[in-house]
């Protein structure tokens, strides 16, 4: 869907980019959220470094006002916690 802002020296950043979705409720529609250490200035993501991941569905962010999830390293092991208000 798109891309937020960047968080310069942050470990518990607030984001102000904020993303429309329509949401068909008969429907699955998964949502990945991934996390990057953003080093240099780059607009490629493989140039920073992955913090982890979350997946959900859109369903599961409508029915909870804040969500939290693990994030998920690319090797599968948990990597800290996110949340979603």
């Amino acid at each position: 869907l798109g891309r937020t802002e960047t968080a310069v020296n942050n470990l518990n950043p607030v984001f102000g980019v904020k993303f429309q979705v329509d949401y068909h409720f008969e429907e699955i529609q998964k949502l990945r959220f991934a996390m990057f250490d953003e080093d240099k200035c780059a607009t490629q993501l493989y140039e920073h470094d992955f913090l982890g991941e979350f997946i959900c569905t859109l369903g599961v962010i409508v029915s909870n006002k804040k969500l939290h999830r693990p994030l998920i390293l690319a090797n599968g092991k948990p990597a800290g916690k996110g949340s979603i208000t």
